[in-house]
């Protein structure tokens, strides 16, 4: 029983990540595609800093790791998305925030039921 509700909360940890890191994916094109504009004389503002990019940066590839270390099932992928549901949850958009708090649970009982497993 324990091994069948682990692998479920792996799974749910599991897509939880990769719908976040899909996104970001998209919102840092997004970013990359506004400043090329900007630079090229094409945008009349800067929509964004060079800090927030290289934060995004950072964050997909931290996102990276973490989607493939819960498909491997790693003890840290529920870390990680603990980090992750959190920073969600403090920092983002409303609907960001109901994805946190989702990722917030399946990451919890991911961390207690590996122990279990």
């Amino acid at each position: 029983m324990s091994e069948e509700k682990f692998e479920k909360r792996r799974k749910g940890v599991e897509i939880l990540l990769d719908i976040i890191f899909i996104f970001n994916l998209i919102a840092l094109f997004v970013m990359g595609i506004y400043k090329v504009s900007y630079l090229t004389g094409k945008a009349s503002i800067d929509m964004f800093t060079n800090k927030e990019i290289v934060i995004h940066i950072i964050t997909t590839i931290f996102l990276y790791v973490s989607t493939r270390l819960a498909h491997k099932g790693h003890i840290l992928a529920g870390f990680i998305g603990i980090f992750i549901a959190i920073t969600e949850i403090l920092l983002a958009g409303i609907i960001w925030k109901f994805v946190g708090i989702l990722l917030l649970i399946d990451s919890i009982v991911y961390f207690v039921e590996y122990k279990k497993a």
